[in-house]
């Protein structure tokens, strides 16, 4: 009898470990009509994506950084990025890289900004692939 409990615990403990590897931990996102709040996944899109579509900075800023996702398959790339005004007047440009399905532009001027102002940043990878970002810099 002892045997057959300790062969059905081992069973119990491998099924445990393999099934253990297809446990999916996340919550389901609430899906609100208003919501800036996208999900997206990296290695789908197969483009560069913004976390977000818009964001705002206040007058304290001394740098913006803006986040956003690329595909597996980009992994090393480098993105080209450009801040113009609401004129498209170039402020600053740079280079970003792609790096594990995510990219990173940092702005260190961004106190230089005019007040109550909406700059487009848009970011590109090659001809076809782009992405925008309106920052608003907002001042009292």
């Amino acid at each position: 009898m002892k045997e057959r409990t300790y062969k059905i615990s081992l069973i119990f403990i491998a099924l445990a470990v393999v099934l253990f590897n297809f446990q999916n931990c996340g919550s389901s996102p609430s899906q609100e009509a208003d919501s800036d709040m996208k999900i997206i996944n990296p290695v789908q899109t197969g483009s560069i994506q913004f976390l977000q579509t818009k964001a705002q900075i206040d007058n304290s800023a001394t740098q913006l950084i803006a986040y956003g996702v690329c595909s597996a398959e980009q992994d090393g790339a480098i993105l080209s990025w450009r801040m113009a005004d609401e004129q498209s007047q170039q402020i600053s440009s740079g280079r970003s890289l792609c790096d594990r399905g995510a990219f990173e532009v940092i702005y260190e001027e961004a106190a230089q900004l005019e007040c109550n102002s909406t700059i487009r940043l848009t970011a590109f990878l090659g001809s076809q692939e782009k992405t925008e970002l309106l920052v608003e810099k907002k001042c009292l």
